[in-house]
């Protein structure tokens, strides 16, 4: 029998260490596809001022630091100095992206001021939208933080302009609120934010005009009752009996007998009343007598626009683990 040759022997398997075998996968390129996303139609309102207009703002920042009493030579630590500047500009400022929105709310601030480099930009782009729809002009200033660090002793992301500030020229803050409502003149809000603003200005006006007080309404007396209401006397009794009704005579309750009299007959009424009688109605209002047509305003319905579809190519940068 012969022996078999040396190229029909089985081939020994490669062995590939974990080392070799991980770095062979790591050098295996994924391939990154786009992802396509719905998003809102219009882009968010945030109005980012100039280089030009920034250094504007910076000026009347720096004019109002020269002018102010220096406190850093009062013998106080730090923090005491702190507190004693806050409670300072609280007069005038209000600070913190959850004070802010709501004075806007309250319509207690003409001015709100935000720094352009907070991360992630979600966290206050609800106060720019607030602001467009309460018609509050907000710029969104570069180096923001330095310039509240310098004037008030410590740094914020958002501040807000009291609106008492804009009533007399000798106050501090004055100018920087006239210099704000004119950058704000370059930035609009979106047409989006507009709508519905006038919309709900148009809400609260016929909320305005609906509610009217109540009057009474002069009719003609009709038998045998003016009272369209039966009125309990006890708590144990009902007003209103039906004839058919059993009353059993186990029962605690004590029910009164109906009268005829409290009744009111529907045949007997004058439908022809004559409204410009002298005797009131009870239990009726003006509107349901009469009621008076309200001033129809114009309706504003607001335009409605489909999603974007945008197509987001993945971050080249991000490291896969």
């Amino acid at each position: 029998m012969a022996a078999p040759s040396a190229t029909n022997l089985p081939q020994p398997v490669p062995i590939v260490s974990d080392k070799k075998r991980k770095k062979a996968l790591k050098n295996i390129k994924k391939k990154k596809v786009d992802r396509n996303i719905l998003t809102k139609p219009d882009d968010d309102y945030w109005p980012v001022i100039n280089e030009e207009e920034n250094a504007r703002l910076h000026e009347a920042f720096q004019r109002l630091l020269d002018n102010e009493q220096n406190l850093d030579n009062m013998k106080l630590v730090q923090k005491e100095l702190m507190i004693l500047k806050r409670k300072k500009w609280l007069e005038y400022l209000v600070f913190g992206i959850n004070d802010v929105p709501r004075s806007v709310i309250k319509g207690s601030v003409a001015a709100v001021l935000i720094a352009d480099d907070i991360t992630p930009r979600h966290l206050v782009q609800h106060v720019a939208t607030l602001c467009g729809t309460a018609a509050v002009p907000i710029l969104i200033v570069s180096s923001f933080r330095q310039y509240t660090k310098q004037l008030l002793g410590f740094s914020s992301i958002a501040v807000g302009i009291r609106k008492h500030v804009g009533e007399s020229e000798d106050n501090k803050f004055y100018e920087i609120l006239k210099l704000v409502k004119e950058i704000s003149e370059n930035y609009k809000p979106p047409s989006s934010i507009t709508q519905f603003r006038k919309a709900a200005l148009q809400k609260r006006k016929e909320i305005k005009n609906t509610v009217s007080p109540e009057k009474t309404v002069a009719v003609k007396k009709s038998t045998p009752s003016t009272d369209l209401y039966l009125y309990r006397t006890s708590h144990a009794s009902r007003v209103f009996v039906p004839e058919s009704q059993k009353v059993e005579s186990s029962s605690p309750k004590i029910v009164q007998k109906p009268k005829m009299e409290d009744f009111m007959s529907l045949g007997d009424i004058d439908w022809d009343m004559d409204l410009e009688t002298d005797t009131p109605l009870q239990g009726i209002s003006y509107t349901m007598v009469n009621p008076k047509k309200k001033p129809k305003l114009e309706p504003i319905t607001p335009s409605y626009q489909p999603l974007k579809y945008v197509k987001v190519k993945p971050n080249p940068n991000k490291k896969s683990h």
